[in-house]
């Protein structure tokens, strides 16, 4: 018998240590109900306090016009739903059920339900708030002489503007920005802005700049006939700003229908390119060149790998390996923010193998783009945490460069060559495919579109 009681005591015990906190967990809600309650909402003040002191750095840095750190965006858009979601339960379900709550309240089921709901919330706004630390909120947009662009743009001697500079260095984003302050300034009455890519086919680009044009009775598929109704409609317009980014070679704008030489009225024209040749073979009256990112560039890398400035001044050798790698990005943003993303919270070992890596790839030589940036998308690839990703990935660049793939054709061919395991449903395998969309962007793998059902494919 006590041989029994020996071997039964510790497990009995073992099982009541194991049940007790939860059944006085479970209490809990009811017991401390008002309490949990106040500390939701005092949590949720102090995420609305610390979320002001960072929307001022956000605004600071747009006043001098640098770029926000990916993680800083996020970061804000997170706690402007967690606070609307956490701020509706409080006014509407706690607002509603107070006079039952009130004192001692027969109706226990609610009192539980919504202490419970109040520490899971409670929970994500503290974890929330210990997120929204930054090394920095911004990074210096890269080097271009902004406002120069800009005052072109308002002379009316010039009226072909071109902007240059190696593959992955931030041209699109540059003309992305101009767009943006041009229609917030009312400088233009239409924005028209199309990628023309390495291999452009003008019936396509006559589509796209028809459709933002809003041309109802655009035919589509005779290059004349559509040049002439698009030139008609433009010069309609007193002042036309078109955009045409990633320019491989000279372009006949007259063939397309965009005004241009003497007949050019009110319409002027920004391009990118890789290369400065081809910008003064389509006329341009200035060139703008972007640089390379410098100890800006390293600023930017912390923030993507979420690299700590604590004993930068006497670097270990994980802090030594990691400069190593940021200095392979060349200064390149699109480098920098894939590298950098990929080897997030990694070990040295990881660190050790990525700057080899980078180091020792050989890469197929392609006029105007950096060998680097070849390096640090593989490295990236490479980096994804799940075959599926890789696979989705490589779905996505058998489109063409700079189309807006549809997600539900991903979804299809997810199904067809069987992605997922165990995927039962066409609704599981959507929301698959919505995840690692997600989480390719997050790595700066695909483009965000304008379109929340395209994911933009990156280009090179």
């Amino acid at each position: 018998m006590t041989m029994i009681v020996d071997i039964v005591l510790p497990i009995v015990m073992k099982i009541g240590k194991h049940l007790v906190a939860p059944v006085g967990r479970q209490f809990g809600y009811l017991i401390f109900y008002d309490r949990t309650i106040k500390n939701l909402e005092k949590q949720v003040q102090k995420l609305e306090d610390k979320r002001f002191g960072v929307q001022k750095s956000v605004e600071e840095a747009e006043a001098k016009r640098e770029t926000i750190a990916p993680g800083v965006e996020r970061w804000l858009k997170t706690v402007n739903d967690l606070n609307e979601e956490a701020k509706k339960f409080l006014e509407v379900e706690v607002k509603a059920n107070k006079g039952c709550l009130n004192g001692w309240c027969p109706n226990l089921k609610s009192r539980y339900s919504l202490s419970r709901k109040a520490t899971k919330k409670t929970q994500s706004v503290e974890e929330l708030r210990r997120e929204g630390v930054f090394s920095t909120a911004s990074y210096p947009t890269v080097k271009i002489d902004y406002d120069g662009v800009m005052e072109a743009l308002t002379d009316d001697s010039i009226y072909v503007i071109g902007i240059c500079g190696i593959g992955g260095v931030g041209k699109t984003t540059m003309v992305n920005e101009v767009a943006k302050k041009v229609e917030e300034k009312k400088m233009f009455d239409v924005i028209v802005m199309v990628v023309v890519s390495q291999n452009p086919n003008l019936i396509t680009i006559q589509g796209q700049i028809a459709k933002i044009l809003d041309l109802q009775d655009f035919g589509g598929n005779n290059l004349p006939t559509g040049a002439g109704k698009i030139r008609s409609k433009i010069l309609n317009f007193g002042r036309v700003l078109v955009i045409l980014d990633d320019v491989w070679k000279r372009l006949e704008l007259n063939d397309i229908g965009i005004p241009f030489g003497d007949n050019h009225k009110g319409c002027k024209i920004v391009m990118t390119s890789r290369n400065k040749d081809v910008c003064n073979s389509m006329g341009t009256h200035e060139n703008f060149e972007i640089g390379v990112l410098h100890k800006e560039g390293w600023n930017l890398f912390k923030e993507m790998a979420e690299i700590s400035d604590e004993g930068t001044s006497h670097p270990t050798g994980l802090q030594l390996t990691q400069m190593a790698v940021a200095k392979e990005c060349g200064g390149l943003p699109i480098a920098i923010a894939t590298v950098g993303r990929a080897l997030r919270c990694k070990n040295k070992y990881s660190w050790d193998s990525a700057l080899e890596q980078l180091r020792k790839s050989l890469v197929k030589n392609i006029s105007g783009v950096d060998e680097k940036v070849f390096k640090s998308l593989e490295l990236s690839y490479d980096s994804l945490d799940s075959d599926e990703a890789k696979k989705c990935f490589l779905l996505c660049s058998l489109y063409p460069e700079d189309f807006d793939i549809p997600i539900e054709d991903l979804v299809r061919y997810a199904i067809g060559i069987e992605l997922f395991e165990r995927i039962d449903s066409v609704h599981q395998a959507r929301n698959g495919v919505h995840s690692l969309v997600d989480d390719l962007k997050k790595c700066y793998l695909l483009m965000e579109s304008k379109n929340e059902e395209y994911p933009l494919m990156g280009k090179m």
